[in-house]
């Protein structure tokens, strides 16, 4: 199902760096800044320091996405890669699911 190229998306971006030495989100922020560009974001979920390679490290800014995701927040997820996104193959499917079959946008900066 696709959302009427008339009505606004809205979308959420989500911001992952693996490892941030220095601590002061300036990766954090050149992602944030490709990725804002000409969307009506409502919000915005960082893992700062949080690697995706591990699945059973835990990604609260993802996790809670993932819910306001399904509560139906908005409808697109903008990330700077998809590997920012996740590093799971079944966490990526499931992304793809819910972009074919409920229309989710999924956009890389």
């Amino acid at each position: 199902m696709s959302v009427p190229s008339s009505t606004p998306r809205k979308a959420a971006i989500y911001l992952r760096i693996s490892l941030d030495r220095e601590m002061d989100g300036l990766a954090i922020d050149r992602q944030r800044e490709q990725c804002e560009a000409q969307w009506q974001v409502v919000e915005t979920y960082v893992d700062q320091s949080k690697s995706a390679t591990d699945r059973t490290k835990v990604r609260p800014a993802y996790d809670q996405m993932v819910a306001d995701y399904k509560a139906g927040a908005f409808d697109a997820i903008i990330c700077y890669d998809l590997d920012r996104l996740t590093r799971q193959p079944r966490q990526l499917e499931d992304w793809i699911d819910a972009s074919e079959l409920r229309g989710l946008a999924l956009v890389t900066a």
